[in-house]
């Protein structure tokens, strides 16, 4: 097996494997990612990065935050712009890369179902989180698989989805199809309905960008077929993604209730205790907005760490209205430097990143840190928007999908 897809299944399967709360592989081997990194030419962007921290951290000695939990929090913060760095390095190299998905897809695969064989046994533990999701779902089990939550692994699925899909799109057969369905199962499994959502709105508002120049009718009506099955399917029979849609639309379901409209409140108050430009500074959170956090949002256990699970939100309290500003001037610029719009697999990246920050995610998310790089790259040209016919039917399409081997 090669290093590469190694490091693969460890960040996607064992990251935080017998760690203490908070850590993770990846961040314990920030300094060898540092050095590789500037070994390749990075040592300007962890300057660049050194910089800006710097300049935060001025602005904020003013609000007297407590300095060993800021530094620490600067640290992590660090090391998932390192191992951004990384993946965006590593991901130029479109062989590999493939390989890597594809071999990713296949443990996906066999993971699922041993975990499903879990399920009733003992160590399910291990892998599923039992919860009360939504009114009608209390005590429902969802697949973590080695991960914090539920969610944190429908994002890893994420940049294996696209590439299956796209793959798949080029060309529509059976060994095609096969990844698209596993990883299908592996997000029900999950039952993220952001994840599932935002992957649904992106693939889908990728896909129709070109309908009319470069779709097929022949091969186009076959798939909206499909799509109308799935979704009467889904809307008019009783299961429980029908169960919290509805509870989405009735305004019942508290899981999205926590991840949108509560966290932008709570960020809103916890910036203002001090300047609402700068924020209250890196970490600081779960001390100067414990005590606002427990006393509005209840589901915190006494010796819990409170936090704020939106990146938006937590960058309005811990960077105020110009780290929240900033963070968008990056974005636009990512968009236009990378050529994100020439690339179906770099748009469906980034589109489905952008909409996700509104409702998730946090600012040290190794996650996040991997769809902005793989955004951010144009090393699969197999799936320029100029060059690839979807939906084509052609026995003479190069493959996309390396074999794992």
């Amino acid at each position: 097996m090669s290093r590469a897809k190694i490091l693969a299944a460890l960040y996607f399967f064992g990251n935080t494997v017998g760690l203490p709360a908070g850590l993770t592989f990846t961040g314990l081997l920030s300094p060898f990612i540092a050095l590789w990194l500037a070994l390749r030419g990075y040592l300007k962007h962890m300057l660049l990065f050194a910089v800006c921290w710097v300049c935060f951290a001025i602005a904020h000695t003013g609000a007297r935050p407590d300095w060993a939990t800021y530094l620490s929090s600067s640290a992590l913060l660090f090391s998932t712009y390192l191992f951004g760095l990384f993946v965006f390095h590593f991901s130029k190299q479109a062989q590999t890369l493939s390989q890597v998905f594809t071999f990713l897809t296949r443990c996906v695969f066999i993971a699922s179902l041993i975990s499903i064989c879990l399920y009733l046994t003992p160590l399910r533990h291990w892998v599923w989180k039992t919860e009360d999701v939504t009114p009608g779902l209390e005590g429902f089990s969802r697949l973590t698989l080695f991960t914090y939550e539920p969610s944190y692994f429908a994002t890893l699925l994420v940049p294996l989805w696209f590439f299956a899909f796209w793959n798949w799109a080029a060309n529509p057969n059976r060994q095609r199809s096969t990844p698209v369905l596993i990883l299908l199962l592996a997000f029900l499994l999950a039952f993220s309905l952001g994840v599932i959502a935002i992957v649904a709105l992106s693939t889908a508002f990728c896909f129709l960008l070109d309908f009319r120049k470069r779709y097929p009718g022949k091969r186009v009506l076959p798939v909206l077929l499909l799509v109308l099955l799935v979704g009467a399917v889904v809307m008019f029979t009783e299961n429980p993604l029908r169960t919290r849609i509805d509870n989405v639309l009735k305004g019942e379901d508290h899981s999205g209730m926590n991840r949108t409209v509560v966290p932008y409140t709570l960020a809103i108050k916890i910036n203002e205790m001090e300047n609402p430009l700068w924020g209250v500074g890196f970490g600081q959170i779960k001390i100067k907005g414990d005590y606002v956090i427990r006393e509005q949002w209840p589901v915190w256990a006494p010796d819990e760490p409170v936090r704020i699970p939106n990146v938006l939100a937590e960058s309005i309290a811990c960077a105020g209205y110009i780290g929240f500003v900033l963070r968008f001037l990056l974005l636009i610029w990512l968009f236009f430097a990378s050529r994100v719009y020439r690339n179906y697999y770099q748009l469906s990246m980034f589109v489905f990143a952008f909409l996700y920050q509104f409702q998730g995610s946090f600012m040290t998310s190794l996650a996040e840190a991997t769809l902005w790089a793989l955004a951010a790259n144009p090393s699969l040209v197999s799936f320029n928007r100029g060059e690839m016919k979807l939906l084509s039917g052609s026995k003479n399409v190069k493959p996309l999908l390396e074999p794992a081997g």
